[in-house]
């Protein structure tokens, strides 16, 4: 009735469904007919009509299929007409307008996470957009800051949001903007890395005068502090994110922290505990900085506090028989509360990556308490000494196996940490009488060495 055929498509997309036009002879004769198809501007050769010629009965009817091809058209609005030829036709020709209208085409991003990055990686930032065009990357949120547009790289740990869009051209529309959200943790520092060189180092605090006397892995030499008395005890962390740990005591009676700044050399004094409350300092935000944090056996609550006395928090987890036992047990750069049992030699762990609580046996009454990334999967892996047989009982994160390591004497004390500087926590065990060292490296094998005395213990957590 319009004379008219109307299609639309898309750019890139699927040929629209072809349509017809029905040819009909009410004559009193047959005749022979023809059909031809001209172009208006723009692109030709893209409609065809089938069949193109043909004869019609006295009555009959034929049927023109009109098809349309969109794969070499740009957006825009294409017009054709086809003309129906028949010499014996009283009222020939006939001529119906076909009108092709291609649209601009939707695409997608694919924006792949890359998940939890260090804060001193270099991460390379990569997505697609379906129409191939080139993706934009933009910074939503967090300390990122993108470097040419190809990799990212981080300020502070935290949470970073990073956004892919596309803006389309003129045959594309504009994509969706695509978001990614994954977590910066900071730096592990190993335990009693007093030079910064990512190796523990062996260190013994002497309560009589307060001193610390330090053999320095990273310049293989002795150094000697004073730093804390004899009523104090020794709490090291780094707290002033330098990944240096910094000399620290705590003063149970009067709940008073003491931390010498390895950055700015001064001395950071506190208020937080008092003499019930023991002290457990740890990185329980994730920023890279060392939080005070006091922990009261009595109701099993927690008190946590950046260092610059914000940020206060407190929750109950545990109960007057678990010992305090805060690591990183899943893996996410954040201190995670958690108590071990003696009497059933339970471990509960509350996890900060989702908040859920976890219960595992691991130990017995006269066993203590050392965790640590024995595996180097990132995570702290429970595990626990035998004083009285040296031997290690660890399962590993990475695989739940056990791994059973005889290594220690009677009178042993635990000293676990990276004494190799190579991610992976080593067994080590101190001996106070003759004040022996002994480490058995994950990388570099077995070394001792005698440093200390009966009076001079390591200041490393008594678990007990």
């Amino acid at each position: 009735s319009t004379n008219r055929l109307a299609f639309s498509g898309t750019f890139g997309g699927g040929n629209p469904a072809p349509q017809v036009v029905l040819l009909r002879n009410p004559g009193a004769i047959a005749y022979t007919w023809t059909n031809t198809v001209s172009y208006g501007a723009g692109a030709s050769h893209w409609l065809t009509v089938r069949p193109t010629a043909g004869t019609l009965g006295v009555g009959g009817t034929a049927t023109l299929t009109n098809a349309v091809n969109t794969g070499a058209l740009s957006v825009g609005t294409y017009t054709a007409a086809v003309t129906v030829v028949a010499l014996d036709a009283t009222n020939s020709p006939q001529t119906y307008a076909v009108v092709l209208t291609v649209g601009r085409a939707a695409q997608t991003i694919t924006f792949s996470n890359p998940g939890q990055q260090l804060v001193t990686n270099q991460t390379p930032i990569t997505a697609s957009a379906s129409s191939g065009l080139p993706v934009s990357f933009a910074v939503v949120s967090g300390s990122a800051v993108l470097v040419n547009g190809t990799y990212a790289t981080y300020g502070v740990p935290g949470w970073v949001t990073l956004r892919a869009t596309q803006a389309g051209n003129a045959d594309w529309q504009a994509a969706a903007a695509v978001d990614v959200t994954f977590r910066v943790r900071a730096v592990r520092v190993p335990y009693a890395d007093f030079d910064g060189n990512r190796r523990s180092d062996i260190t013994v605090y002497w309560p009589l005068n307060g001193t610390w006397f330090h053999w320095l892995s990273g310049v293989d030499t002795y150094l000697e502090r004073r730093w804390g008395w004899s009523a104090v005890t020794p709490v090291p962390a780094d707290y002033d994110g330098d990944r240096i740990v910094d000399l620290a005591v705590y003063h149970r009676a009067r709940g008073d922290w003491y931390i010498h700044s390895s950055k700015d050399k001064v001395l950071i004094k506190r208020q937080f505990g008092w003499s019930a409350t023991e002290p457990v300092p740890g990185d329980y935000d994730g920023d890279g900085i060392a939080d005070l944090a006091v922990h009261n056996r009595a109701d099993g609550r927690w008190h946590i506090m950046r260092v610059n006395g914000t940020g206060y928090r407190t929750l109950p987890f545990g109960w007057g028989e678990t010992v305090p036992v805060p690591e990183d047990y899943d893996g996410d750069g954040i201190t995670d509360i958690a108590v071990y049992w003696p009497k059933q030699g339970h471990w509960s762990i509350l996890r900060s990556s989702d908040g859920r609580g976890v219960v595992q046996a691991w130990g017995w009454a006269d066993a203590l308490p050392v965790p640590a990334d024995y595996d180097g999967d990132g995570r702290a892996d429970m595990a626990v000494f035998s004083p009285a047989l040296g031997t290690w009982y660890i399962l590993k994160s990475s695989n739940s196996a056990l791994r059973e390591q005889h290594f220690g004497w009677f009178r042993c004390m635990p000293v676990p940490g990276d004494y190799d500087g190579d991610g992976i926590d080593d067994v080590a065990v101190y001996e106070p009488v003759e004040g022996r060292w002994s480490v058995k490296q994950s990388r570099d094998g077995f070394i001792t060495r005698l440093f200390g005395w009966i009076e001079a213990l390591p200041p490393w957590p008594s678990r007990r």
